[in-house]
């Protein structure tokens, strides 16, 4: 299985969202303040993460990996 590019991957989900007529970085108006963050570790996202996340349009800022629950 081939590696996907991180800036391929972060560049199809901004146009994907654009393509619906949704400006990633424009939040709804229904849409909590608070920044993504890890669920376990209460630590705000840091770097791209905290765009790709909230770009996700979950109303829950805190996210999981498989990773935090090993």
């Amino acid at each position: 299985m081939q590696k996907k590019d991180a800036y391929q991957v972060i560049t199809d989900r901004i146009c994907d969202l654009l393509e619906k007529g949704e400006i990633p970085w424009q939040r709804p108006w229904n849409q909590g303040n608070e920044m993504p963050k890890n669920l376990v570790s209460q630590k705000e996202y840091r770097g791209i993460n905290p765009f790709i996340l909230a770009s996700m349009r979950y109303t829950s800022p805190f996210w999981l990996t498989f990773y935090d629950l090993i």
